[in-house]
């Protein structure tokens, strides 16, 4: 029997992506009939946090999986690696963005974008804004702590953006967080941001769920995060199928979780051997809802379609797309 293991934050009041993950893997296992495979699913919580990666790896590791779909935080994914790392079992990443936890982990497979990359879209953006005062903040999570010094480092010589460590003081507003940090940096900050020019988020907040929360209301709000789910030519189905039970297409990390499992069922299909696992992973091309899906050496995949959306009248629009044009860091329009 194949076990997979799989992990995020699982509790009710968690994340905000936990339905979004249960209801990926859901329909993965019914589309891809994977319990008349002899597949089994090793669910953990992991809480998104550094001990919660430790201990629900350590737990799946106990209980002999062949594969882990998660961690969606890179904090826990982060502390998590190392020991699947040691027992060499393929991790697959759908939504943690740390540009460490595929450079330094052998056996991490990314499916989503990496902050690196992220970091250099938000640069050439802000980068091209006539000259302001930037404020740049982030939560204490691995993803806010790296992809804020990331932006950070890239516009330390961009004279049109001054930094400031006062936010009283900025035109414009960076926050890295995940979902319900970025509201509590906003509750709290409510004052100031009431007179910031243009705001601006992370991946997380491109979740209706930000409709249900006070904004400020003279503010420019803008999202940098994933395109939607439409804009995927191979999730036609999927998305559809989705909508018809849910009246809503699926919300971001969706997509690369389903793609997490169609890899995992096409590998097994080739190789019952553990040994080939991660070669086969490194030299195919694997079909998925998100399009083909390449690792080669850096196991980072290149399919990631960034997005910029502004959060107006209580609804997002996705105002620009960003196609990776395949070369490193690099984004086209």
């Amino acid at each position: 029997m194949i076990q997979i293991g799989v992990t995020a934050d699982l509790s009710p009041n968690g994340s905000i992506h936990r339905r979004t993950f249960i209801e990926s893997i859901k329909l993965a296992w019914a589309n891809l009939n994977l319990g008349g495979k002899n597949i089994q699913l090793i669910w953990e919580n992991d809480f998104a946090t550094e001990i919660g990666g430790i201990e629900a790896s350590n737990k799946l590791i106990n209980k002999g999986v062949d594969f882990v779909v998660g961690h969606y935080s890179s904090t826990a994914a982060k502390h998590a690696l190392p020991y699947y790392a040691k027992e060499q079992i393929p991790v697959f990443l759908p939504a943690a963005s740390s540009d460490i936890l595929t450079q330094e982990f052998d056996y991490t497979f990314r499916i989503c974008g990496k902050d690196s990359d992220l970091a250099c879209l938000i640069s050439s953006h802000i980068a091209s804004k006539k000259p302001h005062k930037l404020y740049i903040g982030c939560d204490n999570t691995v993803h806010g702590i790296e992809l804020s010094y990331l932006i950070k480092k890239n516009l330390s010589s961009v004279s049109a953006a001054t930094l400031t460590n006062k936010l009283n003081n900025a035109n414009k507003v960076i926050f890295i967080g995940n979902f319900n940090n970025t509201v509590d940096f906003m509750n709290i900050n409510k004052r100031h941001l009431q007179n910031t020019e243009e705001l601006y988020f992370t991946d997380d907040l491109v979740h209706p769920e930000l409709a249900n929360y006070a904004i400020p209301k003279k503010t420019n709000i803008f999202i940098f995060g994933y395109a939607h789910s439409i804009n995927y030519a191979d999730a036609k189905f999927i998305n559809n199928q989705y909508y018809c039970t849910h009246h809503e297409y699926p919300s971001t990390f969706f997509l690369e979780t389903y793609a997490s499992f169609e890899i995992i069922d096409q590998l097994i299909a080739l190789s019952k051997n553990s040994n080939e696992w991660k070669i086969l992973l490194g030299q195919k091309d694997w079909k998925t809802v998100v399009g083909r899906i390449t690792f080669k050496d850096s196991r980072d995949s290149i399919h990631p379609k960034f997005a910029l959306w502004k959060f107006e009248n209580n609804n997002l629009k996705m105002i620009k797309e960003y196609k990776n044009d395949r070369q490193e860091s690099t984004f086209v329009l």
